[in-house]
């Protein structure tokens, strides 16, 4: 017998409970917990409907899946979709699902039908960044297939850096001339700057002390070139702030490279399913020529040996910098997918913004800058 699904349109303590218990330990999994998704929710809404499918054999709980239904920001066309958990601001979307003896694809497909049927479904849904390995993925292009409905896939890719007993058998796996280079930059640091050491952030009151410190490094440096910072809107501090709270002391790694009293790296990231995750990261400009971001990461390779992580997942992005210290990539898939004849959020998402962003990419980015160097010389 299939799964039975129940359909809730709001999010009752007890729903977030079930929720919570049914999150696989894995790598991934962070970005799948209520704590993410809720505070992703109250922050970059404006939400129209939310939706919680629970899958369940002989009256138990066995899978999970929120349908937040919002309407997107200018840069979505202010367009109307269905994302699945806390939408592509998640550098993962794993299934929520309990894993026993390994994937439940009968659960996965029963909550996706479940997903597409919805009434409330605006005729476009987005998974974001679903796991090549999380053994969901054959399940999903079947699905989608046996529905005839019209879908695209893009693809990303995230760098995991294996952690060895021993910071010397971890780095032994990195470029040599990274290696050379760490070690030599770290040393000229100390000598020129002060010491050099890892201070972990622990407490949210940690966390309301020094964020707001990381916030204006970070804008500094995407400032320089030109663009307005990740945290130049008041939502995304609001948002990083609040949940740093509420995960200190459990899923919450915010710690920075200090060299005497001051910081000259910081990297904001969670642990889960025993690695470090890098959400966001960054570093002092004026210290540049001693790279101090990848001195941080030699950092906490030590610091992950300690305590007994897996490995560290620098995430999506493609930068040169990561395949110095890893070749070890794992893919995602992020999935739009059309379930009616006339859906203008997917014409824009898969057709009009890459055609927008191929003409006139280049303005619309060098104008968003010259806006926010305006909106700072009036405040």
């Amino acid at each position: 017998m299939p799964p039975t699904i129940e359909t809730y349109d709001r999010l009752t303590p007890e729903l977030v409970d079930t929720w919570r218990a049914l999150v696989p330990d894995r790598r991934w999994s962070f970005f799948s917990t209520p704590e993410w998704c809720q505070a992703i929710w109250r922050h970059f809404g404006p939400t129209r409907a939310l939706r919680v499918m629970v899958a369940r054999e002989d009256g138990e709980p066995v899978g999970l899946l929120p349908v937040w239904i919002r309407r997107m920001n200018q840069y979505g066309a202010f367009l109307t979709v269905a994302e699945l958990f806390g939408s592509r601001r998640g550098d993962y979307g794993g299934p929520v699902i309990r894993e026993e003896e390994g994937p439940r694809p009968d659960v996965f497909a029963e909550l996706w039908e479940a997903a597409l049927d919805l009434d409330a479904n605006p005729g476009t849904i987005i998974w974001p960044n679903l796991p090549a390995e999380s053994g969901y993925v054959e399940a999903l292009e079947s699905l989608l297939d046996r529905r005839d409905l019209t879908w695209q896939r893009r693809k990303g890719e995230c760098r995991i850096i294996p952690l060895g007993e021993t910071l010397e058998e971890t780095m032994g796996e990195w470029s040599r001339n990274l290696r050379k280079n760490m070690r030599r930059y770290d040393r000229k640091l100390g000598e020129e700057q002060g010491e050099v050491r890892l201070q972990v952030f622990d407490t949210a009151a940690d966390a309301r002390v020094w964020l707001p410190r990381f916030f204006t490094m970070h804008d500094r440096r995407w400032e320089e070139a030109g663009s307005p910072g990740t945290f130049s809107e008041q939502a995304r501090r609001d948002f990083t702030i609040e949940l740093a709270e509420e995960i200190a002391g459990d899923s919450l790694h915010f710690s920075a490279l200090m060299v005497g009293e001051e910081p000259a790296a910081y990297w904001l990231g969670f642990v889960s399913g025993g690695y470090l995750l890098g959400y966001k990261t960054t570093f002092n400009l004026d210290l540049y020529s001693y790279s101090p971001g990848k001195i941080l990461i030699k950092y906490l390779v030590d610091e992950g040996i300690t305590r007994g992580w897996k490995g560290i997942d620098l995430m999506q992005g493609d930068y040169d910098y990561k395949s110095g210290f890893t070749s070890e990539a794992v893919t995602t898939y992020t999935y739009t997918v059309r379930t009616r004849p006339t859906a203008p959020a997917y014409w824009w998402l898969t057709r009009g913004r890459p055609l927008a962003e191929s003409a006139v990419g280049g303005l619309v980015f060098r104008a968003r800058g010259l806006l926010h160097r305006l909106r700072r010389g009036r405040s």
